[in-house]
C-alpha cells in the first residue's frame, strides 16, 4: 500500500493518507487554526473598535475642557466679551 502525503492549503499541516475517502475524513475532522482564529481575530477587531471609540470620546471631553477653560480665560482677560 502506497501513502501519501496531502498538506493543508491553509495551515500546512500534513496527512498522512492512504485513499481519497480517508483523506476526507481526516479533512472533516481537521480544525484549521487559521479558521478558528478568524472568529478570534473578529472579537479582537470587535473589542479594539470599541477601545478606539472609548478613547475618542475621552479625547474629546478633554479637548472640549481644554477649550472652555482657554475660553473663559480670554473672557476673563476682557478680550472678548461674553453676550
Amino acid at each position: 500500500m502506497e501513502l501519501k502525503v496531502y498538506e493543508c492549503r491553509v495551515c500546512k499541516e500534513q496527512f498522512v493518507i492512504a485513499c481519497l475517502s480517508q483523506l476526507q475524513a481526516k479533512l472533516k475532522n481537521h480544525k484549521c487554526p487559521n479558521q478558528v482564529g478568524n472568529i478570534n481575530k473578529k472579537r479582537e477587531r470587535s473589542k479594539q473598535l470599541e477601545q478606539d471609540r472609548i478613547a475618542l470620546y475621552i479625547h474629546d471631553i478633554v479637548v472640549n475642557g481644554i477649550e472652555k477653560h482657554n475660553f473663559d480665560r480670554i473672557i476673563k482677560q476682557g478680550i472678548i466679551v461674553n453676550a
